[in-house]
This record gives structure tokens, sequence and C-alpha cells, in this order.
């Protein structure tokens, strides 16, 4: 401390920590009395618990101001006594260093005093003095019942044993900071959207009884065992059949340790058995918790503990309302899991030293391959599991390069390298190679052949014969590539194919092997030297003997493989501001078939370890919580380097085959892999399966090289869509969890609960339960058996498959099939730095653009008509193509090997003739298809089990993504058979037979309001479910023959269509229940509503206004309710009814919050990085930020008042206050009023009105953009009388020059007495004056040019001003950025820039100008007879005004000027050249 009291130092007190000398002064106040013992039932709590500011406040009152220095000896007495023996305590080695260095400082010296408002923070805080305060002893006694010596003399003196009630154990734990719970806040939220949607008023009591709750609670009603649900997916997540066997009952001592989370019908309170240790010592059974002191006694630990007898049942049976399910989980839990019995023999077998010579075969199930090109060439390392269950390493090496030299015709002159007379033999290649590329590459020995091979691939440059002679050369692979840069140009070889492709593809594809698979092995040696952290290891020098096993009849089944799933618990280290590891929970399963319905619970073995973080320290009750802690098996270090030595030696012996985790390669993995190597923790490759020394460059899978990833997160977004696929979400979409099922723990809620050894044993908890919903979502979403059912089709590797690589899939499943065929396959593209190895959206369609940079699309994609707007209430039928882009493929055979690409890229190509055989392509989309349609009749089988037909769903859903992806390969640019004129010829017949589609149905006298790419919308004007189905079986049959592969499907009806534009629509789908009964759903597609960057409120009220839009009532009563919902938000509002949390926008961090460029723009980077700053978190790319718009008492934009809602809650003396006036305008108003502008009785005007808003802004805003849109228009009329065509012009006026009186010119004539009309340069205006304007005509010329050079002036200063109402920003500055094809505001970053003034606004002005001088055009009924003076006068301003027209270049559009140049520079530019195509032999002469 700092600070300590000014007055001289008070006479040190003993503190009474635990109640010891209040029992003491009992027992003498006790003596020589009637009763010799009188001891309470509670000891009294020794402190209260308050906050820092309660805290502050309290000492602030009760010490005041006076404070002394430290006089150096460590110890600063302020009066406050908080524990005894301060010996014992540190105050930090920091302190006791500054205080040793103060010299001359007198002891009574007075110091600057504390502010009084501000509370206390850092080391002055009770906070961290209770922090710091950690005991030497172990033993810490926690009540007087664990004083020995007070406890026997208290037992000697009681008299009346069975009247004494047992004393509760209290535990004096650091004070709880108290904050508002999320939870709380969530459940509220939920209950207002679901109060406001279904009108139902919340009750009385449910509300207090919300109000009440707090986090205690919420943990306690997440870990509360739950009935379950019976699982009907018994095809998918089916328990094994189990033998049940009488078994002891056995029941929690203690009613407190029944502390289980949910895991789909199990919880973990029958987790406490000592068998679920992978290594413990055999200790005592209360002691729960193994504290490591070095990772090497750790390692060496290698006894499995006994196991623990059955407890008799001490306490109540589990409840009657638990089901039968989790009954049977409780009892028979050792049945399930199969725990140490099995997992000994089969340690024991696999820790057997069984050699395996080399005359043996070695048979082994394959599941991932490596290779590494830049250190190992030309060897390939495989992975694997034998039958019995040991792990394989087999290293393959001398994979040969393979290299395809394709011969030119005609030999080229060694120095003008020009064609010569000469042919080129097979003899002149070899010698070339021989004396050029082999001394180059200094080769030892090659091997050469003249075979013969197809090409097809027409990307390189050279027009190549589709079959041809080659030279085949093979020669060592760790050699280096040939040259093949441009500049190099050979004499006898026009090209070198191969020279790219790596050993792992060529031993796949010259060995067959196609994913996972048995594989025998012969002719290996075993590896005198370790190489890997495998069972068996050996090693291969002929890649021929690894051949693929061939079964008669049924395949053998994959073996089981170990599985390990890990969840990571981190902190933020604020000195080194790198994420620490503070606990990592482990499930595992040492036997788990990916072929078969996943066992419940899906592991059978389970830990945790968990350190503290840097800033806290460990609570002075963790040792008595963890001894009654049963869930689990707990490790408890004292470091993160000892957490992660004992975490590498567990996972060493565990031996997985496949990790599982989510979001690896931000908060998972990568946190585990840089810790490791940054704390330099000695044999970190133990990570992976190869003994590796180097880890610096390499990227985060390499260092589990030989383990197969599964990050649940990345194979979520490719098998479902989701709103967001962080974990809550996940679980509540997939599980079907609650959210009181689940909590979520943040960065100050990690800290907060390591403040307390209860809340630990909770956050254990919750890890291992976030951790087995892990596992259940992989099983849930049949992950790996449908990467497995993938990779087997594609033949490329797991690893690959998992990381989401559909590019690489097509690729491997075309490279398989061209070198079946005989084909020269493309070499492999050079990925470049800046485009990347962006794989993972390899389908991307033809309308996309095929870079990751926003350019134009290379060619034209799906076609999407032009929607018919507006509410259909009658029904619409939906109907589509199946499989369309493959069923094109194969419909008009278009493959590499049958389609010429075109000399010009712009050029469609020549589809190919009806007699030409099916190319590649076709055929393997073919094999597809069919092999889905074999499945699914076979998935039709009566009496199937589930397993199998869990597998047969796989298999079709497998072959369904593959089909549907292979267009994909073609329209991506990184694609090795990228084919854009084939991308661009599928593209073309898919519009092609939409719009015949869409004329067809037209001639059937029905409407298309709306098509996209393969589907369309037609309005059938009816209303009966089963005549639509007709009608869609008429459109069918008439569109199905005129195609054969080509198939169009009635996809669904839509009892009510709301159409707002592409692709934004809304709708509700009908659908009959097996009793005939219509179902309704929602449909939507593109609505703000579904988007995650729009609040909770906005989202809700969208929510509600759309149901009563798709209702079934009139249109009047359904705006009458849309409009008081919409003052009814308002009202509540205002009155502050809504949670916050409603009031919540959530927005992705796309990168790291530094690298934003523009973050003052950008309120959620300017939330993360002043809550990263300010708060201790940690957001980061990929992260989604949480923050409301407030108002703080300045002026800045709405975007840059964003703060997180904890800064709300937070604030202090209400400087932070929500802006309501903000979600009205710019949530709420938007989403409404983008729903209901396509219907006739309200627009924006009126949501405005509702919403409480001025509704001006929006009426201008609507008539300003109709003028555009009109203006814009190509069916305007052009027949408009005068007041339509200058009703906004303005008219002329002049000064006389007499009088001074302004002249307003708004035709040729002004309305004179009786009727009659006078002309206005005839007379001044006013009465009085005698002097005609005619008189001073060139004033009035002069003032008329005046005039319209103001007008010109004005379109050239190109004021633009924003059309968002709340914004009305005008500005000169024209942005760059567009949006709906204007510039976007650079203010409120939502409204688009509208010119004030356009040339049409001129242009109307000057015609209106020369309207008024013409005489012939005034539509008079009698005109007055005009003197020639007058004529010539009004003829002279006309030719004045029609001079300044004839000056525009926007009166007249010229089509010989627009295209002069343009025709000039063709007449000029010479005819191109075509280039000179190399000729190619097809045969080749082995000599001349």
């Amino acid at each position: 401390m700092s600070e300590s009291p000014s007055e001289p130092r008070a006479k040190r007190q003993r503190v009474d920590k635990n109640g010891r000398f209040a029992a003491m002064e009992r027992l003498r106040q006790l003596k020589g009395t009637k009763n010799k013992c009188k001891v309470e039932d509670q000891v009294d709590d020794v402190y209260d618990v308050v906050d820092e500011r309660e805290y502050a406040k309290r000492a602030q009152e009760k010490y005041g101001d006076d404070w002394i220095e430290e006089d150096g000896t460590g110890y600063a007495e302020d009066l406050r006594d908080f524990f005894e023996d301060e010996d014992e305590y540190s105050d930090g080695e920091e302190d006791r260093k500054d205080s040793k260095k103060k010299k001359g400082v007198a002891p009574n010296s007075k110091k600057r005093p504390r502010e009084n408002e501000k509370p206390v923070t850092g080391k002055a805080s009770i906070k961290n003095l209770f922090s710091n305060a950690v005991p030497k002893k172990m033993d810490v006694k926690t009540s007087v019942k664990d004083d020995d010596i007070l406890a026997d003399i208290l037992g000697e003196i009681k008299e009346e044993p069975a009247a004494t009630s047992e004393k509760a154990e209290k535990v004096i734990a650091p004070a709880k900071i108290s904050v508002t719970s999320r939870k709380f806040d969530a459940a509220a939220a939920k209950e207002y959207m679901n109060s406001f949607l279904n009108n139902i008023k919340v009750q009385e009591q449910e509300r207090k009884k919300a109000e009440a709750s707090s986090d205690n609670e919420m943990l306690e009603r997440i870990l509360k065992p739950k009935a379950a649900v019976p699982n009907t997916k018994v095809a998918f997540f089916s328990s094994p059949t189990i033998k049940k066997e009488p078994m002891p009952e056995k029941t929690p001592a203690k009613k407190a340790t029944e502390d289980p989370f949910s895991d789909n019908e199990m919880d973990f309170s029958c987790l406490d058995d000592d068998e679920n240790q992978f290594d413990v010592e055999k200790t005592q059974q209360t002691e729960k918790v193994s504290q490591t002191k070095t990772a090497a006694e750790k390692t060496s630990q290698s006894k499995v503990a006994e196991k623990s007898a059955p407890k008799k049942e001490t306490t109540g049976s589990p409840k009657e309302s638990e089901s039968e399910d989790i009954s049977r989980l409780l009892n028979n839990w050792e049945s399930i899991c199969q725990m140490d019995d099995d997992f000994e023999k089969s340690v024991l077998t696999t820790e057997q030293d069984s050699t395996i010579s080399s005359d043996q075969q070695l048979r082994f199930w394959y599941w991932e391959a490596y290779e590494d090109p830049v250190k190992m060439p030309g060897e390939v390392f495989l992975f694997g599991r034998t039958a019995d269950g040991k792990s394989v390493c087999l290293r393959v090496q001398n994979i040969n390069r393979v290299l395809y030299l394709l011969p030119r015709q005609f030999l080229l002159d060694p120095i003008s390298k020009e064609p010569t007379k000469q042919k080129v033999t097979v003899a002149d290649i070899y010698k070339e190679f021989d004396s050029e590329v082999a001394n180059q590459l200094k080769l030892e020995f090659f091997r050469s052949r003249k075979v013969t091979k197809s090409f097809a691939h027409h990307a390189i440059g050279i027009e190549v014969p589709q079959s041809c002679d080659y030279l085949e050369v093979h020669y060592d692979g760790k050699k280096p590539l040939p040259n093949l840069s441009a500049d190099k140009k050979y004499n006898s070889i026009a090209h070198i194919f191969g020279a790219t492709t790596n050993a792992l593809e060529r031993f796949l594809l010259d060995r067959k092997i196609k994913g996972p698979c048995w594989l025998q092995v012969t002719g290996f040696k075993v590896s005198p030297t370790p190489m890997s952290w495998c069972n068996t290891e050996v090693t291969l020098t002929e890649p021929k003997n690894v051949e693929l096993v061939q079964d008669k009849g049924k395949p053998a089944p994959p073996p089981p493989l170990t599985l390990l799933s890990l969840n990571v618990r981190t902190s933020m280290n604020p000195k080194t501001s790198r994420n620490e590891i503070c606990m990592i929970s482990m499930l595992t399963h040492n036997r788990f078939h990916i072929d078969r319905p996943a066992p419940q619970p899906a592991f059978n073995r389970h830990m945790c370890a968990l350190t503290r973080p840097a800033v806290v320290s460990w609570p002075l009750d963790l040792n008595f919580e963890m001894a009654k802690y049963k869930s689990t098996t707990v490790h408890k270090h004292d470091s993160e380097r000892a957490l992660l030595s004992w975490f590498l030696a567990q996972y060493q012996k565990i031996d997985a085959d496949l990790i599982v985790t989510f979001d690896s390669m931000d908060c998972q993995l990568n946190v585990i892999t840089d810790q490791i190597v940054a704390l330099k923790i000695p044999q970190w490759s133990r990570m992976g399966r190869l003994r590796l020394s180097q880890s610096f460059g390499k990227r985060l899978l390499e260092h589990f090289v030989g383990r197969m990833v599964c990050d649940v997160k990345r194979s979520a977004e490719e098998c479902i869509r989701a709103r967001s696929y962080d974990l809550q979400t996940l679980c509540k979409q997939v599980l079907k969890l609650k959210e009181s099922e689940r909590m979520e723990v943040n960065a100050d809620d990690l800290l907060e609960m390591y403040e307390k050894g209860e809340s630990i044993t909770k956050l254990i908890s919750l890890t291992m339960q976030d951790n087995s919903y892990l596992l259940r979502l992989m099983c849930e979403l049949n992950i790996m058996p449908l990467a497995l059912q993938i990779t087997n089709i594609c033949g490329n590797t797991m690893t690959r498959t998992l990381q989401g690589g559909r590019s690489e899939r097509n690729e491997f499943l075309l490279l398989h099939a061209f070198h079946e065929k005989n084909y020269i396959v493309p070499d492999k593209k050079p990925v470049s730095k800046r485009s990347g190895a962006g794989d993972t959206d390899a389908t991307l369609s033809g309308a996309d653009a095929t870079m990751q940079t926003k350019k134009k699309a290379a060619y034209a994609g799906g076609l999407v008509l032009e929607p018919m707007r507006g509410l259909y209430e009658k029904y619409v039928l939906l109907m589509d193509f199946n499989s369309l882009y493959p069923s094109i493929i194969q419909e008009y055979n278009i493959c590499f090997t049958t389609v010429q690409q075109p000399v010009d890229a712009d050029e469609l190509p020549t589809l190919p003739d009806s007699k030409t055989e099916p190319g590649i392509l076709p055929l393997q989309l073919k094999r597809l298809v069919e092999s889905r349609k074999e499945v699914k009749k076979l998935m039709a089988a009566p009496d199937l089990s589930p397993e199998l037909q869990m597998q047969y769903h796989i298999r079709q859903m497998a072959l369904k993504l593959t089909a549907n992806s292979m267009y994909g390969c073609l329209g991506f640019a990184h694609s090795r058979f990228f084919a854009q004129h084939l991308a661009a010829l599928v593209t073309h017949k898919g519009r092609e037979i939409l719009t015949n589609t869409q004329q067809l149905v037209q001639k059937m006298n029905y409407d298309v309001v709306y098509g996209d790419t393969d589907s369309l919308m037609i309005n059938t004007n009816i209303t009966d479910y089963d005549q639509v189905y007709k009608i869609g079986h008429n459109i069918k049959q008439s569109v199905n023959k005129l195609y054969k592969q080509l198939e169009l499907d009635i996809d669904g009806v839509f009892g009510c269509l709301l159409l707002l534009k592409k692709k934004k629509y809304a709708a509700i789908k009908l659908s009959k229940d097996s009793k005939g009964n219509l179902r309704r759903e929602q449909e939507h597609k593109g609505l703000d509503i579904v988007r995650r960057d729009w609040s909770q409120l906005a989202v809700m009220v969208g929510k509600a206004v759309l149901d009563e839009v798709l209702s079934e009532k009139p249109l009047e009563e359904k705006l009458d309710a849309v409009h008081a919902q919409l003052e009814k938000i308002k009202t509540q509002i205002a009155e502050g009814v809504v949670p916050l949390p409603l009031f919540v926008i959530t927005k992705q961090l796309t990168r790291t919050p530094q690298e934003y460029a523009n973050s003052a723009s950008l309120p959620h980077v300017q939330v993360a990085l002043r809550m990263n700053r300010e708060r201790n978190r940690r957001y980061k790319k990929g992260d989604m930020v949480d923050y409301v718009i407030c108002l703080d008492g300045t002026t800045n934009a709405a975007m840059q008042r964003a703060y997180h809602l904890d800064e709300l809650k937070t604030s202090e003396d209400k400087k932070l206050q929500l802006d309501t006036n903000y979600y009205l305008g710019h949530q709420i108003h938007p989403v409404v009023t983008r729903m209901v502008e396509v219907l006739e009785g309200t627009d924006a005007s009126r949501i405005a009105e509702c919403l409480g808003m001025d509704p001006t802004k929006f009426r201008q805003n609507a008539q300003r953009t109709q003028r555009e849109n009109t203006e814009q228009s190509e069916g305007e009329s052009l027949l408009k009388t005068t007041l339509q065509l200058y009703r906004l012009c303005e008219p002329f006026r002049f000064q006389c020059v007499t009088c001074k009186t302004e002249q307003l010119m708004a035709s040729a004539y002004r309305p004179g007495p009786s009727n009659s009309h006078i002309a206005v340069l005839q007379q001044c205006a006013k009465s009085e004056c005698q002097t005609a304007p005619i008189q001073y005509l060139a004033s009035v010329r002069n003032q008329l040019q005046l005039s319209m050079r103001q007008y010109v002036q004005r379109f050239y200063k190109n004021w633009l001003v924003c059309d968002h109402p709340d914004c009305n920003f005008n500005t000169r500055t024209h942005s760059l950025r567009k949006k709906s094809h204007r510039p976007l505001c650079q203010k409120c970053r939502s409204g688009s820039l509208l010119r004030q003034y356009t040339e049409r606004d001129l242009y109307n002005q000057l015609c209106y100008l020369r309207f008024m001088f013409d005489l012939g055009k005034q539509t008079l009924q009698q005109k007055p007879t005009l003197t020639p003076e007058l004529e010539q006068a009004y003829q002279l301003l006309y030719e004045t005004v029609d001079q300044q027209l004839q000056s525009s270049s926007y009166v007249i559009i010229s089509l010989s000027k627009l295209f002069a140049r343009s025709l000039a520079q063709m007449s000029l530019q010479p005819s191109v050249a075509q280039p000179q195509i190399e000729a190619i032999p097809s045969a080749l002469a082995d000599v001349v």
C-alpha cells in the first residue's frame, strides 16, 4: 500500500478470521453456569459483501482523509483489520522495492488526499487485497469445526448432542462485484418480444420472478438435470443396444454435489467415477484434485486409479419426473461408455512390443496423408490404424517426377529460334532433354519412353491435338523442377506437362487411392530411428508395393478411431497483451465408429485442467470446493507452462486420429500452438504425428500433421444455413436447446468466476458442457460420415474435405477421371500471395466475380426476371428445375473434350453435335446422379435397419453435394479446371431455358410474377390447393417433354406472396399433412429481418408487421393493424418499457479492429477498439460486436455515438442515454417502409407519422425520388401540357428602369381588365408608370442573359443533397462509393446523394424562357393585336434564349458526333492478324 493513516500507529489487533476467538469467548462466559455449552447454530458473517463503490464510501466515512506514509517495513496500517499474520500475505515485490527507494520522507508527512467521489481502484482496492491474500499453508481451516483443539473442547462439554444441529460450513471468500445479469436481460428481452408478437400481456407474477433472478440462479438452472426428450432421429442418433444388469444404486452423499450439465439426455453428475482418469496417482477418495508441480512428474505417472466402490444410497432416490432414458444413462454409465476394463486391454495391446518384420504384410486403414514438398520432396507420409487399433505411419519414398514433353512439328533454329523444315523426332527430344534439362537439373539418371496421350484443356496458348505422342520422362522426385519460364524456348519441345504436380497427387493417382480405405503394404522396412509418434513406423522405397485391399463381397468397415474434443478458455495478460490459456477440457472416445450411429454420449473419458489467469490469485476455498466437485476429473496447475506440459503428455497418450473443436483458427487450436511455441514446451511436435524440430513459419494445420481436424463451425457453414454460426446459435438451431441451458462466458465473467471456488467449479462444468455440445453438433450434423463419403467419391484427403476445400474436391474427382481415360491433366497454377487460396467458395456462379476482388463478372450469370411487385393473395405456384446446371451439362454434352475453346474470349463456343460421344464431365455427372438414384431406391426398402438407413442417407447427400458443385470448378478462376467458355455456355443455356419456360407458361394464360436462375413463380389466380397442383403438373409435362435430362418440378405453393424486389420476398408456404390439413409456414428471402446488422427491436417490429401483412384479412384491416402496432411501439419506447437488449445492433468484424482505415465511420469498430483498450476485451477478426446508439452530449453523427451495452449500464450520472429517435428513424422506419411500400394506402410519410416523426421530410423525399424515377423511366409520355412541362420552372423577372418595379413574366401576356390580355412588353406592371418595357428592350435583354447565366452556374455548382429524411446533408463533394447507382452520403452513411439541379432542370428552364417569348405557342382564345415593333421585340428575346439553348449539348443527340471518333479509329486501325498457331504433330517419328 502506498497510503496509510497520518495519525500515530494504532495497536495491532488480531483478527478473528474464522470465528475461533468468538467461540472461545462464549466458552469463558458459559463456565460456572448451568449450561456448560451453548453454541449458536451458525457463526455470524465476518464481513459484509459489498462492491468497490460501497466499500470506498464506507471507508471514507469511517476513517476520513488522514493518512501517513509507509515506514519502509513493508507494512502499512490503515485501521482496517483484514487478516491475521500479515507476514503470510504478499503485497507484491514492486511495492516493497518502491518503498525502499523513498528517501527523506517524514513518517507523519501529509499526502494529497484521495478523491472522494472516485472509487478505489488498483492496489488500494479491497478486491486487490483479497486477491493477493495467498496463505502459505495448504490446509485452510474454514470454520470452527476445522480447528481440532477447539472442536475437542467443545465436544467435551456437550451435554445434549441430540439437540444440537449440524453446523453448516461457511466459507469466507473475496467479495463478488455485483453486476447486472446478462441472462436476465436476455430473458426479459425474449419475454417482451413474445408478448409483443403474440399480443399477450405478461403476468405480474412471472415478471417479478424474472426480476428476482440472478447469475447464480441462472447457473443453477443451467447445471440442473432436466427431463430428457425422446430422440426421434433414430437413424442418426440412436443409442446402442445395452444389456441391462443389476447394479447397486448410488446417490451422491450431498445434494450440493449434484452439479450436472445437460448433454443430450445425460448429466455430468454421473462422471464422478475415478476410472474417468487417464493417469492419476492412487490417492485417497476424498482428494479429487491432482496438483501438478512439474511436467516430468506427471508424464511419469502411468497407473490407472482403481475403481471406487459404489456408494450406498444415503439421500433420497432420483426424481420421478426424470425420464427413463436419463435413469438408464445414470445407472448404466459404465456399460454405455465401456470404460476402463476394455480400455486397459486396448492400451495393453497397443503398448505391447509386437515388432513387425519386413517379410510380413502390413494391412491398415489409411486416414490421412501428408507431404513436405520443400524439405522432403518425393516423399509421402500415410497415417492410419490397423485392425487391432495401433496407429501406423508409413513413409513412402522414391516417388518420381513424371514429365510429358510435347514435341514441336519442326525444329527451331538454335540462334534465331525460327522454325525450320526439319521435323522433330523422338531422338531430338531425348537429345535436347539430356543435354539441356538433365544437365541443368544435375540428373544422374532418368527413364523415358514414347506414349500416346489425349489432351482436352485448351488454356496453355498452344493448339494441341486431342490425341498425340509425347515423351514421358521419369526422374528422382528430390531433384528440382525444369525451367518453365516464358523466356525459355526449347528447340524441339513445345511444352512440358506435369512439372508442377506434387508427389502426393502423383501417388494417389497412380495407386488409384480415393480417400480413406484399407491398404496392403509389402516390402517395407521398420524404421530404426523414430520418425513419428505412432505405435508402428515403417518405410517403403517402392511406391508400387502399396495396393488397395480387394475384399470379396462386402468391403470391410473402417476400424474405430480415437476422437479428442477440445475446448479452451483463455484470458488476456495485460502485460504481454497475449491470450493465455487458463482452462482446457478434454473429451475422448477411443473406439468411435465413424460408420455407425454415434454413441450417447459420444465420449467415454473426460478430464479438465486449469490454472489461474495472470491477474488473479487462487481463492481460499478452492481446495474445499474441489474436494466436493465430482462431475469430472480436475487437474490444477500453478502455471500455464505446467498446464501445457500436462496437456501434451495426455495428448500424446491419447494419440487421437480426430481433433474436434470450434473455431479452431481463431480461438482454439491457434492459441494452443502459439502458447506451446512461445513457452518453448519441449517436444511440441506431439500435437501432430511427425517428429518435427522447427515450428517457425508453419501454418496452423501443419502442427497437426497426421491428425484430422474437424472445425464444427466451418463444417456447419457448409452443411446448414443459420443467422449466425456462433456456438449459441448452433445449439439453439441444431440441438434445440433453450437459452437457459447454456451460458456464454466472456472475459469479464471469466475473471469474476475465478474469485470463488464455487464459481470455478461452475466454470469447469460450463466448459465441459460446451465441449459436449461440440460433439453433439458434430454427430447431429453427421460431419464425419459425410466427409468420409465425399472424400471417397472425389478421391482427395480428409483434411482438405473437412476444411471446406470444395474446389479441390472437384479437382481430384476430375483428376482421377482424366487419369483413368489416359488424358494429360492440367498443370497446377501457382497461387499468388495476393489472390490467396480462397477455394472455400469454389462453387461461385458466373454472376459472381470469379476473383476475390470486386471486379465485373467475366461472363453473364443466371437470369433474374424483373419482379411484378405487389401483394398476391391468390395462390402462387413455385416451380424450379432439378439441378439445372448439372442437367444442362448432361443435356448438351458440355465438356473439355467436346467443346472447342473459341479464339475470341467474348464469343460463345459452339455446342457439340448430338452424335458426339459423351465427354468426361457429363459421364461423371451421370455416374453421380445414377448412383444417388440407386441409393435412394435402397433407402426405400422395407425393414431397413437404422444403421443402414443412416449410411444410405449420408451417401446420397454426399453424391448430391458433389454433383451440384461440379459446375463451380468451371467458373472458379483459381481452379485447375477453370474454363470460362464452358461456364459461359452453361449459364447462357440456363438463361435461354428460363426464358423459353416463361414464354411457354404465358402462352398457357398464366402470369410469371418472378423468376430467378432456375425457378419461376406463377400466379394462378385461384385459391384451390389441389387445383394449383393440377396446373403445376400440366406445366411440368409441357416443359419436360422438350428435354431429355432437364426436369421441371413443383417446389411449393404460396398462399400469400409479398414481392418487394429482386431476391427479396416473403410468403406463406402451404403444405398438406398426412390427414390432408393445410399447414402454413412463413418463408423469407433477403428481407431486413433476416439480417444480423439490424437491432432486435427493428426485427421484432418487422416480424409483427409482416405477420399482419401476410394474414388473412382485408387490406384495410391489415394497414390499420400495422399502424396500430407502430403507434404502440412508439409509446412503449417513450415510456421506457422496451428492454435494453432489444436495442442492441450486432455487426461482425471482417478484420482486426486495428486494420480498419476508416474506423471513425464504423460504429462496431469504434466500440471494439474502445472495449479492448478500456475494458480488457478481446475483440478480433470474425467476432460479433454488440452496440447501441446513445446520446452522449455531443453533436457527433449517430454512427460516432455507438457504445457497448455495458458502457450504457455503468454510465455515471446518466451521461449516456439511449437515442430513441435514431431507433425510430433509422431502425424501425426503414425496415417497415420497405415492407409496405408496395401496398396501396400507406407510404413512408404515414409510417413516420405513426412513429411520431415529421412526415414532411418523407413526402419531399418521395416526390424527389418519384421525379427522378420518372425522368429515368423508358415509357415517359411525350404529350404533356404546358403546366406539366414547366411546373417546376421559375418565371422571368426584370426591373423597370424608371419606377424600379419588378416585372413578373410567366408568359407573353398578362391578364387585363374584363378577361382581356395585355402584352408584358407593352405596359409596365405599375399602372402609374408611363414607361413601357419595349422602350428599354436592351436592358430587358441584358437582364435575361444574366438570368440564364445564373441558371447555368447553378447547374455547374453541382450541389448534392442526401435523400435520407433525417440527414438532408448538402455538399458539392462527389463520392465514388455508390448506393443504388448513386453516390453514398458521407455524413449519415445510409442515404444516397441526389443532384439538386440536374441538366433536365436547366433544359426545362431554358425551354420555358423560350416558350414565354414564342408568340405562336401562346394558347389564348382572343389574342390581342400587337404592333410590329412588339413582335420584333419578342422575336429578339426569343432568339436570345434560343442562342443559349443551341450552345448546350443537352439539346440534341447526334449519333454521328457520338460515334464519329470511334468510326474514325476503326477505319484507321489495321486488321488484327490472327495469332500464329504452332503446328503440333499428332504422331511422332522415332527417326527421320
